[in-house]
């Protein structure tokens, strides 16, 4: 599957040794403790280039076209493991990354929710924190509470906590967002 890769033509990008003339590029990087280089047409770099594009999309598609033949055995799976994985990947976008759930609390009455994002206002947090809530809770609704801890290396600790009435009030339309960030700012 990775015969299309070119480990040095890689490096070479990665460590900044690209040459581009009119007619070529030259890709620059060191092997067995010598520099060498590698001088390809636009042609044939784009057909590097496009072959790499077109095995990465195929695994991609066969991990996708997995899941989704799989998906009720893996939500299903006593594991809860597979199954969280697969809500980090629901929950997360560039710059909000669900770092992982878990239901380690006492009684294991309480989901868990790590979020790592790179915005950190409050307001913002505070409605990602409802909307995150509402998601989870639709794939998890036995649990009692839902705690979203927000990670950034400028804030401190930050959490909200909601009940499960809470999130049910909120999802019937009973209890007004702008009500419920107010009850938890």
């Amino acid at each position: 599957m990775t015969d299309t890769v070119d480990v040095d033509i890689r490096n070479a990008i990665n460590h900044g040794s690209v040459i581009i003339s009119e007619s070529s590029v030259t890709f620059r990087f060191v092997k067995d403790k010598t520099i060498k280089s590698k001088n390809l047409t636009y042609y044939t770099f784009n057909e590097i280039i496009e072959n790499v594009y077109d095995t990465c999309s195929a695994i991609l598609l066969g991990v996708v076209e997995f899941i989704d033949n799989n998906y009720e055995s893996i939500v299903n799976n006593d594991s809860k493991v597979i199954a969280f994985h697969l809500t980090e990947l629901e929950l997360s976008l560039p710059g909000f990354v669900c770092r992982g759930l878990d239901d380690e609390s006492i009684n294991h009455t309480q989901l868990n929710i790590n979020i790592e994002t790179e915005n950190t206002d409050r307001n913002y947090l505070l409605q990602s924190s409802i909307e995150v809530a509402m998601l989870v809770y639709n794939q998890y609704p036995n649990y009692e509470k839902y705690l979203i801890n927000f990670h950034n290396e400028r804030i401190v600790l930050t959490f909200v906590r909601f009940n499960k009435q809470e999130i049910e009030d909120m999802l019937r339309g009973d209890l007004a967002f702008d009500t419920c960030l107010k009850k938890s700012s």
